[in-house]
């Protein structure tokens, strides 16, 4: 989906504000992951949507697979 150089200057401000904003709240910083993503979505070739379904499935895999440690583990105890 290629976008105008108008448009990824306006969703580089849109990203470098939302940085601001989570750091003033004290988030911590996106992973570098989620910077690939961000700087995809910036070039046009990923929509906001597609971030969200990917990063949704990227962190509830990482949950699973913690659950899963967690759980053998107390299984040890």
């Amino acid at each position: 989906m290629p976008i105008t150089e108008q448009e990824r200057q306006s969703r580089m401000r849109a990203l470098q504000g939302a940085r601001a904003i989570n750091a003033i709240g004290g988030g911590p910083p996106p992973s570098n992951y989620t910077e690939q993503l961000y700087a995809r979505w910036v070039n046009g070739e990923l929509t906001i949507e597609e971030i969200v379904d990917t990063l949704t499935k990227h962190y509830k895999r990482i949950a699973e697979e913690t659950e899963g440690r967690s759980a053998y583990h107390d299984r040890l105890d």
